[in-house]
């Protein structure tokens, strides 16, 4: 395992796996930019510390297993599977995310994620059953 991807694997399960909200500012710049876990971008460990408290706070028993790493430059790429245990339902659920990172200093300082948001919420039931379905033949959902 080369620096990089061992580097994330650490940030990954030591801030999700472990919960370790400390880590955040050890591994992550303040000023790092993210994208992707919002609608806007997060600048800054303190407010990716804000979207880990919420997920942290609904969510425990969070595994991550990777699928496929790449890495290029300062750039440290991985594509895996997540499952976690919603809170208050007990509900085991599972998910692909996707995350890619510059690491400069032993620290985030860009990142880009995909999350699978849409199955995440109808697994619990958030969501209607195959929204993206729906949403491709342009019905409009119902939320009640």
């Amino acid at each position: 395992m080369s620096s990089l991807t061992a580097f994330l694997d650490r940030f990954l399960t030591r801030v999700w796996v472990e919960g370790d909200a400390r880590a955040i500012p050890e591994m992550m710049a303040p000023d790092a930019a993210i994208h992707g876990l919002e609608e806007m971008g997060q600048e800054g460990a303190r407010e990716f510390l804000r979207f880990h408290t919420m997920i942290c706070r609904q969510f425990d028993r969070i595994s991550i297993d990777p699928l496929q790493g790449l890495e290029q430059g300062d750039w440290v790429s991985q594509v895996m599977q997540v499952s976690a245990t919603e809170l208050r339902s007990g509900k085991r659920i599972s998910f692909v995310a996707h995350v890619t990172c510059e690491v400069r200093g032993g620290k985030v300082t860009k990142g880009y994620n995909t999350v699978d948001f849409l199955s995440l919420f109808e697994q619990l039931g958030r969501l209607p059953p195959r929204t993206l379905d729906h949403c491709l033949l342009e019905r409009r959902l119902e939320l009640v």
